[in-house]
């Protein structure tokens, strides 16, 4: 089945929509927290599997001691919400072949991340193919084990017609549409894109709070040019190869966060029906996915974010420099211009 790959400006709600998304479980599946640390093989996987059933013959004690750990670690966290139990980013399984963007994160080594980072644009295409063919292979793990374990829980194997698509969400993706095309000609690439005066500050100020927590720079904004030039062309590049490639580019949908917020039920049922669906097959949500959506879409409508960023203090720029830094972003998108509509 066609896999469903979550992209876009980091910043931009890209984990939010990604967990909305996962709460459909009859046509998706991905990799939560817990299975991207602890059980990536298929053996491990079943092995969790059992000892939960052990674990939920004695009371379920095991499971609620998780719980707890869970929310003591995570359930602070406000910039990005962490949970064991919550669909992730699994970007992280590139670690496994030191390809891993997100360790940037940790170790502001911006040059030497330069071509994981510009992916499509730097790396030759034959070390892409052997990057992603590591990835190709952790996608099929996961969906064996994904359906090994529905036919041991509910004595049955699902049906080829009805398999859930493998869903992901990776900001980092947005600048690897060439590889993820190359690997799997089918996807659907989901592009969420948000104000850039709001997604690109908060991103640069995120990163630098990583660095800050790990590895103590000696300047006060480091690489914020350089972070800058890649939030850039997480706007242009999805744009351009829409462009470029017209035969892909009705399995490339752009959402935007502020319509999504607005009214999430619309965008999502809007979403299922024109990209999801399939020839002679239209795909909507089931009634409990639904209920969950509605939910989620008062939380959105009242959700108002604790954090303000001014393009001064993170990027160094006032408005009107701002909007000639990233002129190209503000051209393809004018609805988020301030200082010339």
């Amino acid at each position: 089945r066609a896999k469903n790959m979550g992209a876009g400006n980091a910043r931009s709600g890209t984990t939010w929509f990604h967990r909305v998304l996962a709460k459909d479980e009859t046509h998706f599946t991905g990799p939560k927290t817990w299975e991207l640390i602890f059980a990536q093989p298929v053996t491990y996987r079943y092995l969790f599997y059992k000892l939960g059933k052990v674990d939920a013959f004695f009371g379920g004690i095991g499971f609620k001691c998780v719980r707890w750990i869970d929310t003591f670690c995570f359930g602070k966290s406000k910039v990005h919400p962490i949970s064991l139990m919550e669909a992730e980013e699994d970007e992280w399984l590139m670690a496994q072949v030191c390809c891993c963007q997100l360790l940037a994160l940790i170790f502001p080594l911006i040059d030497v991340f330069h071509s994981l980072i510009w992916f499509d644009k730097t790396l030759p295409l034959e070390s892409r193919r052997a990057i992603y063919q590591h990835y190709r292979r952790c996608v099929q793990r996961h969906l064996f084990a994904h359906t090994l374990l529905h036919a041991y829980k509910r004595e049955e194997i699902i049906p080829v017609n009805t398999f859930p698509r493998y869903l992901s969400k990776n900001p980092t993706f947005t600048l690897r549409i060439d590889s993820i095309f190359d690997t799997f000609p089918d996807a659907r690439v989901i592009v969420m894109i948000r104000n850039p005066y709001h997604a690109i500050p908060s991103m640069v100020s995120y990163i630098q709070k990583c660095w800050a927590n790990f590895a103590e720079p000696v300047v006060p904004r480091p690489f914020r040019s350089e972070l800058q030039n890649m939030c850039s062309y997480h706007y242009t590049y999805p744009h351009e190869y829409r462009e470029t490639h017209p035969k892909l580019r009705n399995q490339i949908a752009i959402l935007h966060y502020e319509d999504c917020k607005s009214n999430l039920m619309d965008s999502v049922t809007h979403l299922y029906k024109t990209f999801f669906s399939e020839e002679n097959m239209e795909i909507l949500p089931d009634r409990p996915t639904m209920d969950l959506i509605e939910i989620d879409q008062i939380r959105s409508k009242n959700f108002v974010s604790s954090h303000s960023y001014s393009t001064i203090d993170t990027c160094g720029l006032t408005e009107t420099e701002f909007e000639e830094r990233h002129a190209e972003a503000f051209n393809i998108y004018p609805r988020y211009k301030k200082i010339c509509k």
